[in-house]
């Protein structure tokens, strides 16, 4: 019965063959559009949710990110101090490029790159952030002065299939500087505040710069993350924090009343001065979720009142059904039936469509969004 129920629908579509096509187009590309639309909040949404830590994992700001412009860096000595005081703080990690140029000189034999993101951070870096370890261990290779971790299409650009552990690069900036490759790690995710091609440890700092930056209280020139403990308050830490204070030689008191936390997962969304990207309003969100529901009523609607019209011309039809002992529950059957494969017809037909807007889409928000068939 199932059979020739589907059977009759695909010869009711060859005889309406426009009318059909219509119907099954319009409804796919309304599909299409509210599921592109909702893999762009999806993407949106999930930035920084590949951490571990996500939760517990803070940024330390220059100034209240909930009440407008605020500034993203602090000073180095920072969170060592605040670490040592605060029991709520479990770890940090700052977080820094090795110049103040945009672009460093790498070397590595008779190949030379300018590369954007030359970076240093702290070993704890990598307890921190969930970035996933390829070769060696990066979190013991940011312990070493001369070592580097590099990423895997860093590694791929520049060792090609060669084994990257061991080989020797070199930093040209003032100076010249060797580091030794120890860990290879995926490259940063998409969904990632963070970038970085390289990573040399922090304690590199004053030696990079030529300047000791390390000691120095008013240079807020550096990212910091702290790592709370489990079950700590945020609002705690962050009491202590403004209440800690240093005094320097001649009694000079430096406080941090106007020092933040602010939640990984909201930097992303909060605008800022000295965002290493550039941050997203969510706002937006609302706007596609509009869109999609706007778009996928319009096109229910339109396959509802297209289906009516063409059901006018099957008027014969039923009444011969009848007339033969056709059922009004076998009738009904019927046309859900048909209902049932129209939408899976278009069903099908919107993930094609919609495979060939990603690419568009994601060069148009500059993002990576891929469709995950796993993803219910």
């Amino acid at each position: 019965m199932l059979r020739n129920y589907i059977k009759t629908h695909f010869r009711h579509l060859l005889k309406y063959k426009q009318s059909g096509f219509l119907n099954i187009l319009g409804l796919a590309l309304g599909l299409a559009c509210c599921t592109l639309c909702y893999l762009h909040i999806q993407y949106e949404l999930g930035y920084d949710g590949f951490n571990v830590h996500a939760g517990r994992l803070y940024r330390l700001v220059a100034g209240n990110p909930h009440e407008g412009e605020y500034w993203t860096k602090v000073a180095a000595p920072m969170p060592p101090k605040f670490q040592s005081e605060i029991p709520e703080i479990k770890a940090y990690a700052r977080f820094a490029p090795v110049s103040y140029n945009p672009n460093v000189l790498v070397q590595y034999g008779d190949k030379s790159f300018l590369e954007p993101y030359f970076m240093m951070a702290d070993p704890d870096f990598f307890t921190l952030f969930s970035f996933v370890a390829i070769k060696g261990n990066p979190q013991k290779a940011l312990g070493d002065l001369n070592t580097v971790v590099l990423t895997e299409s860093t590694a791929r650009k520049l060792f090609g299939d060669e084994d990257p552990m061991g080989k020797v690069i070199r930093l040209k900036e003032n100076e010249a500087f060797d580091f030794q490759v120890g860990a290879v790690v995926a490259d940063p995710p998409g969904q990632s505040h963070l970038r970085f091609d390289y990573l040399v440890p922090f304690e590199n700092l004053d030696r990079v710069l030529g300047k000791p930056f390390s000691t120095f209280w008013g240079a807020y020139n550096f990212y910091a993350y702290v790592l709370l403990n489990d079950g700590a308050s945020a609002r705690e830490a962050e009491r202590k924090v403004q209440a800690s204070k240093e005094t320097l030689p001649g009694s000079q008191e430096v406080t941090f009343e106007r020092i933040f936390l602010q939640p990984v997962k909201d930097i992303h969304f909060q605008a800022s001065r000295g965002n290493q990207l550039p941050s997203y309003d969510k706002r937006y969100i609302y706007v596609f979720a509009t869109i999609a529901l706007c778009l996928l009523t319009i096109a229910c609607i339109n396959y509802i009142n297209l289906s009516i019209a063409l059901s006018f011309k099957r008027i014969k039809e039923v009444g011969v059904r009848k007339a033969i002992g056709a059922s009004h529950r076998q009738l009904v059957f019927q046309f859900i039936n048909e209902g049932v494969v129209a939408t899976f017809l278009a069903l099908g037909l919107a993930l094609v469509f919609l495979e060939l807007l990603l690419p568009w889409a994601n060069t148009l928000f500059e993002s990576d969004i891929h469709t995950d068939y796993g993803d219910p």
